[in-house]
């Protein structure tokens, strides 16, 4: 059962039938999994939480960057702009369903402040989930917050609320006695909305009651990310009680990648729960047991998350956090601001770097809003010390050294602007480290 708090729920574990047999192959098969106590939120991670987080770090989504031509072999150039996916509907009848660029856009400028693009904003929905959040901000977030994106079991489990095998998070019926309990889809996709939930587009996360354990939206309104690499099927089920798996957490990553795009290596995450999109006639996966596949580098207006907190039982029946031996965050690449707030809690005004593993710490102090000085080292002397760019097999120095030229950061060339690199030999005079 659930144990209150005021914004996680305990969710005591157990074992249950994930998957269905009834609905999507990739549901597929319906097989039993036992998953450990955890905290999970309450609501998804609203406007409100998400904001404070940007605020705290100064965070870039994906959506806020522009994608880089060497990870888009191909892409047209007037595409590569700040951008998210954007729910267009249609004005006329779609025939074919199985064409989602009918409905769906590239819109330049959205993202999770402007969610329907530029001219648009959050403003007076603090409370709506936050959504055009990629897989590395749902994560980012969640670091920072001290916690943790739900396995696919663990997510499937807390949304069933503790019913066994029913085809929704209350029950077998969609709408008991006609009610709405979810923000879905109602008419026909993807050009009529009846709006007979009261919503067009998300709503606030507490809007539709709570499942059985206290937890809200966990079917409709927005995805969610889980920490899942995704497969086309399940595993099939264990053949005793004896060999139930315990806290599963999904395949390898080489097994996530789109057999349909083999040219396109972006491995696929697990999303869970539905949205405000899915539809009686399009996609019925409002459902606990639905899973969809989403690319990490891909966010849409339809698309947020929610966290978790892995604790074990004490021997007193109570939650105890688990001290687990895993690194709180790298020390590279995004890691960088996250452990800048973490242990200094202000945004740097003076930044140097090396290496593209710098470059969101550069980002970071770069969106302080204040006079600030950001600067690179470019390793170019293979000769007195190491030499390293974009091509090179010992470190790299690509994005990083693009976005500086584009924002005018310094730049300094080992070979050509430092005069001594090491200190002299004993006894040498002369200034160690002296640039010209």
């Amino acid at each position: 059962m659930a144990e209150a708090r005021p914004d996680i729920v305990w969710i005591a574990g157990g074992t249950f039938r994930m998957g269905s047999d009834r609905h999507y192959p990739e549901e597929a098969p319906a097989h039993r999994v036992t998953v450990s106590g955890f905290w999970m939120d309450r609501t998804p991670v609203t406007n409100r939480q998400f904001r404070a987080f940007v605020n705290a770090t100064g965070y870039l989504t994906f959506a806020e960057i522009a994608p880089d031509p060497k990870d888009y072999p191909g892409a047209l150039p007037h595409m590569l702009k700040p951008g998210s996916l954007v729910f267009a509907p249609p004005r006329h009848r779609i025939a074919d369903l199985s064409d989602w660029s009918q409905w769906w856009k590239f819109r330049f400028g959205a993202s999770w402040r402007h969610p329907y693009g530029p001219d648009s904003s959050i403003r007076g929905r603090d409370e709506h989930p936050v959504v055009h959040i990629a897989y590395e901000d749902a994560l980012a977030y969640a670091k920072w917050a001290g916690k943790d994106l739900p396995t696919e079991a663990e997510w499937e489990f807390a949304a069933r609320g503790g019913l066994e095998d029913t085809e929704f998070a209350w029950g077998d019926e969609l709408t008991p006695g006609g009610k709405h309990l979810a923000n879905t889809w109602q008419g026909e996709f993807p050009r009529q909305n009846l709006l007979q939930d009261g919503y067009r587009g998300t709503s606030p996360v507490a809007a539709f009651p709570p499942n059985g354990y206290g937890l809200h939206d966990m079917i409709g309104n927005a995805w969610e990310w889980t920490s899942d690499w995704y497969a086309p099927r399940h595993e099939a089920d264990a053949p005793k009680a004896c060999c139930i798996p315990e806290n599963p957490r999904g395949p390898r990553q080489d097994a996530s990648y789109d057999p349909c795009q083999p040219n396109i290596r972006i491995p696929r995450k697990v999303l869970k729960g539905g949205s405000h999109l899915c539809a009686p006639n399009y996609c019925r996966r409002y459902r606990p047991a639905a899973r969809h596949a989403q690319p990490v580098d891909t966010s849409t207006c339809h698309v947020g998350f929610r966290c978790v907190v892995r604790f074990e039982t004490g021997a007193d029946g109570r939650p105890v956090l688990i001290k687990q031996a895993n690194v709180e965050f790298i020390d590279d690449g995004p890691g960088k601001p996250v452990g800048i707030n973490r242990f200094i809690g202000r945004q740097p005004i003076f930044a140097f770097g090396n290496s593209d593993g710098d470059l969101q710490m550069l980002q970071y102090a770069a969106a302080g809003g204040m006079a600030h000085f950001m600067g690179l080292v470019h390793h170019t002397d293979a000769e007195r010390e190491w030499a390293y760019d974009r091509h090179s097999h010992v470190g790299k120095l690509d994005k990083a050294l693009d976005e500086a030229r584009q924002r005018g950061w310094m730049v300094v060339d080992m070979k050509h602007d430092w005069l001594t690199i090491f200190p002299p030999a004993r006894g040498a005079g002369g200034r160690a480290l002296q640039g010209r």
